[in-house]
């Protein structure tokens, strides 16, 4: 956890955040989506570290577009 807080400082803690509404759905015995949770942690990251933006609230309509994008170049990397 040492050499990914050097190469992105700060995501750590950002991580860890995700959690605590874990612990609510858990609480409340509901489903968490790890797969979409995991894209957003994902884009957070990538978000940050490459052009030093903050994803926020767009974390949904850009994990949209990023599946939308992967699943259009998969069918034409079938197609070919």
């Amino acid at each position: 956890m040492k050499s990914f807080a050097f190469v992105f400082p700060g995501q750590g803690s950002q991580s860890v955040g995700m959690l605590d509404p874990w612990g609510e759905h858990a609480g409340r015995g509901e489903a968490i989506d790890v797969a979409a949770e995991m894209m957003h942690v994902a884009l957070q990251v990538v978000g940050k570290a490459m052009f030093s933006a903050e994803i926020g609230d767009q974390a949904d309509e850009l994990a949209t577009a990023t599946l939308t994008v992967l699943d259009h170049a998969s069918r034409t990397a079938d197609s070919k």
